[in-house]
């Protein structure tokens, strides 16, 4: 399958991994639609991304709008969830020992990772092609140990969970879910600029590859999960030979 010519739903997708593979879509000759919370981030992605996109305006956490804005859009043939809330008020509180966690910024969390990708999953399945594509965003954490990251593991394994498990139920359209390793996005700026560097350091150190991700990376998986039509169900892990290193974070 070659998705040139397709339509396809990036929520998520005007910053980070979202627009890395919105790039790679509009590069693979594919129509898309950008979507996210804020429109200065939008208009400014779309200018990158050229004529070929379009870009709306939704908060994925709040069900109402969803529903509404999957129920004005044309059929289309791939649906990408890649978003979390990332403010220091929040991620800056998750990324903590359990210990000292706060617990309602984890639920904030578990609102703007988990429960958004399934409430634009729910309402986009009737306008998805017959044999087409869902690709959300997990990651590595909740299948290798990580330090300060026992909750966000939890939300990890949960979105794992709901992703496979939903393939048997919807198919032949498929869902396949990105368990993402250490990538050089946006989310790790809540931390000091000196233990960002270290962290990513260290990364490049541990994994086999010698290095830590990039969005390229991921969105060339996701491009892949798209065109093969004989994948789905699955929790692909991108992260560098994480998973097989003696010595975890």
């Amino acid at each position: 399958m070659n998705i040139n010519g397709q339509k396809v739903i990036i929520v998520g997708g005007s910053y980070g991994i979202g627009l890395g593979v919105a790039k790679a879509v509009v590069a693979k000759g594919a129509q898309v639609t950008i979507v996210s919370r804020s429109k200065e981030k939008l208009e400014k992605a779309a200018k990158e991304l050229g004529e070929h996109t379009k870009i709306a305006i939704l908060d994925a956490t709040i069900e109402a709008d969803v529903k509404v804005f999957f129920d004005k859009i044309e059929p289309f043939d791939h649906l990408v969830t890649s978003m979390h809330d990332s403010s220091p008020d929040v991620l800056g509180k998750v990324l903590t020992a359990f210990g000292s966690s706060d617990i309602e910024a984890n639920r904030k969390f578990f609102e703007s990772k988990f429960w958004a990708q399934v409430l634009c999953v729910r309402h986009a399945l009737p306008k998805l092609s017959a044999r087409g594509s869902i690709t959300m965003m997990a990651g590595i954490a909740s299948r290798r140990t990580v330090s300060n990251h026992v909750l966000p593991a939890a939300i990890n394994g949960a979105i794992g969970a709901f992703g496979t498990r939903l393939a048997q139920e919807i198919g032949p359209k498929r869902v396949n879910v990105i368990s993402a390793g250490l990538v050089d996005t946006h989310t790790y700026d809540v931390f000091p600029a000196d233990i960002r560097k270290k962290f990513f350091k260290y990364f490049e150190e541990i994994l086999p590859v010698k290095r830590y991700g990039t969005v390229e990376d991921i969105a060339h998986t996701i491009i892949y999960l798209m065109e093969n039509g004989y994948v789905t169900g699955t929790l692909t892990v991108v992260d560098g030979g994480y998973e097989v290193t003696i010595n975890g974070a």
